[in-house]
């Protein structure tokens, strides 16, 4: 077996940096011929051919048909409200300051004196218990979950597991019954 001394050390070191070097500067310059010739395809492809063929021009006018239907479709009803409507309403109530923007860009539903409250719909329950965890840390207060039901009997589950979940970690939960109207 060799003797490895420091001088036998370094030169092996030196000797694994210049093959490395090697190889990456090889590599390197594969990649930047592999990027080079991609550009110059992409390039021969983007040309301008004239205006769209008819039935291309149909396509187009499907496409936005479908994605007009799908915007009002996915959009709620003008009678309801989302949540930061709710929270704005409810606020007074909670003697709350509503959607504070945090230094992260994240934002707080509800902030009170001593509590950071995120505000969500029931079947998100777990959602809300991560988030406001985070905003209590953030803003230094007791995080606390509010859970909007639109009906008791069939969100019921969500309620409970929140609950669990809030007496294990010893946060306050609290439940509004919302309506549509």
């Amino acid at each position: 077996m060799p003797e490895t001394s420091p001088e036998n050390s370094t030169e092996n070191v030196r000797i694994l940096a210049k093959m490395t070097y090697a190889a990456s500067a090889g590599a390197y310059e594969r990649m930047k011929r592999n990027c080079e010739g991609c550009r110059r395809s992409r390039e021969s492809k983007i040309r301008f051919r004239g205006p769209l063929p008819v039935n291309m021009a149909g396509n187009a006018k499907k496409i936005l048909f479908s994605l007009a239907v799908f915007l009002l479709l996915a959009s709620p009803a003008a009678g309801q409200r989302n949540e930061v409507e709710w929270c704005k309403v409810l606020a007074p109530k909670y003697k709350a300051e509503v959607e504070i923007v945090l230094w992260d860009r994240t934002r707080c539903d509800l902030v009170t004196a001593t509590e950071a409250i995120e505000v969500d719909w029931a079947s998100k329950w777990a959602e809300a218990i991560g988030q406001a965890q985070y905003y209590a840390i953030l803003l230094r207060r007791e995080p606390a979950v509010m859970l909007l039901v639109k009906d008791m009997e069939k969100e019921a589950r969500y309620v409970y597991r929140c609950q669990t979940v809030c007496t294990k970690l010893k946060m306050r939960l609290y439940v509004e019954t919302v309506s549509d109207d």
